[in-house]
């Protein structure tokens, strides 16, 4: 039971805002995603494997902006609704970045083009099947927490700062490799680029399963952070947090320079393996130096 004498768990509030949080992220990631139809010349038929409901970018517009006032909305409501502790954070933004993914996937889908939709099929084959799994443990989790809430143990992040901090540097490393996006310029026709470093073989692909990955690990560090950021006696933690969120982004975004395709010398990827490695040792030893003062403290004032 609560504070307010009901079940920590009940199925009315967390449920719905979960469900319509996946909508909202749907139809956003739909609307901003925009219309990825191939341009074809004129009188040439274009093929579809799935007929899209509507490419109108001003209905777009105006669904990418009732889709995150909607967001907004449910946010706060979170924040205010006692049945909606921190143990729902994770689950309530991994159901928008889902929804958000599932919205762009759509979108390749419904896409446009000349005989065969290659980012379709891969969608379908490759990255469908993917989602699926994240939304099994999405449904497992939340099944568990209304079943039982006492089972989930309400462990606050900074209980265990270096585990929290990993998962932070991970979530800020897959981030930033999504949000920067491929940096290979764009050859020109019959000329191979060449690379520092070989990406893996799905970036080639198709971008939409660096979305899905890149959003839901978005989802958990926000939800990791605000977490901290709500809960006054672990404040303390928040820029310690953020600092291993930003790391990770500095890791994430080397690797895409590393990674980019291009002609002749890569400045960009000589700069980052000449400054990378001093700046990133650099602030690993500073969070560590952080992390062990703050524990210290802690301790201190547990023992006061």
């Amino acid at each position: 039971m609560n504070d307010y004498g009901r079940p920590a768990g009940v199925r009315g509030a967390p449920l719905r805002v979960q469900l319509l949080l996946l909508v909202a992220g749907v139809v956003a990631g739909w609307a901003l995603t925009g219309e990825k139809s191939t341009g074809l010349p004129v009188g040439i038929r274009m093929d579809y494997l799935v007929r899209p409901l509507t490419s109108n970018p001003i209905i777009d517009m105006v669904l990418a902006f009732g889709a995150l006032l909607l967001v907004a909305a449910l946010l706060v409501e979170v924040l205010t609704t006692p049945e909606l502790d921190r143990r729902w954070y994770p689950l309530l933004l991994v159901a928008l970045a889902i929804g958000g993914y599932l919205g762009h996937a759509g979108r390749i889908i419904a896409a446009g083009g000349v005989w065969l939709n290659m980012g379709a099929l891969f969608v379908a084959v490759i990255e469908l099947p993917t989602i699926l799994f994240v939304t099994f443990v999405l449904v497992r989790r939340t099944w568990l927490l209304i079943r039982d809430p006492e089972s989930v143990a309400d462990r606050h992040p900074a209980r265990v700062p270096m585990r929290a901090q990993a998962h932070l540097l991970a979530c800020g490393a897959v981030a930033a490799w999504w949000l920067v996006g491929d940096l290979s310029v764009t050859p020109e026709p019959g000329i191979d680029l060449d690379y520092l470093v070989h990406p893996l073989p799905y970036v080639s692909m198709s971008p939409a399963i660096d979305v899905l990955f890149g959003s839901v690990a978005l989802a958990l560090a926000a939800a990791t952070l605000l977490v901290t950021a709500i809960t006054p006696d672990r404040g303390r933690w928040l820029a310690q947090f953020f600092g291993a969120f930003l790391l990770g982004g500095l890791l994430g975004g080397f690797g895409r320079v590393l990674t980019a395709g291009g002609t002749g010398i890569d400045i960009g990827a000589a700069v980052v393996l000449l400054a990378g490695p001093p700046l990133l040792v650099a602030g690993a030893v500073a969070l560590g130096w952080r992390t062990t003062r703050l524990r210290r403290a802690e301790t201190e004032l547990l023992g006061v």
